[in-house]
Parts: structure tokens; sequence; C-alpha cells
């Protein structure tokens, strides 16, 4: 397995390590009472922010090691990420 390979699986660990901790953050709260909450939505923001830079650096780290067709792009959305990560936490 590869150096890319492994910091992919790691950005993985980390991305499913952030969405447990916003899971514990929202913890029997609606969106009101998150919204006046302030120091939980910074905790849910910011592991949203983690979310989004692993899911970069792992894209970046599968691109590498991806063997895509000529002409076949291989994209990420960090912001895909994001709206995703936000669904999980809604009502």
């Amino acid at each position: 397995m590869s150096s890319e390979q492994f910091r992919a699986q790691d950005c993985l660990a980390d991305i499913v390590d952030n969405i447990e901790r916003i899971e514990r953050h929202v913890v029997g709260l609606d969106r009101d009472h998150l919204a006046i909450d302030g120091l939980r939505r910074d905790g849910v923001e910011r592991c949203l922010e983690r979310i989004c830079e692993e899911a970069s650096a792992s894209a970046t780290a599968r691109r590498r090691s991806c063997r895509a067709s000529p002409g076949e792009p291989f994209v990420a959305s960090a912001t895909g990420c994001a709206m995703r990560t936000i669904a999980l936490i809604s009502p």
C-alpha cells in the first residue's frame, strides 16, 4: 500500500472522528437551540472545516494514486462534503 493510500485512510478516519464529534455537540439540540448556543455552533463549524480539509487532502492523495483514463477528470468538492454533513445534523 502506498503512502498516498495510507494518507487517504487517515483522512477518512479523521472525517469519521469529526462527524462523531458533531454528533456529540448536537445531541439533544434542535436547530433553534444550536443557533443560539454559540459555543456548540462554533464547535460544529470547526468540525465541518476539518472535514472539508480532510476531504480535500484525501482527494489529492487519491488523485495521486489513481490511474484514471485519459480525459476522465477526478473531482472532489469540499463544499459538497460540508453540505452533506450539514444534512446529517439537520432535522
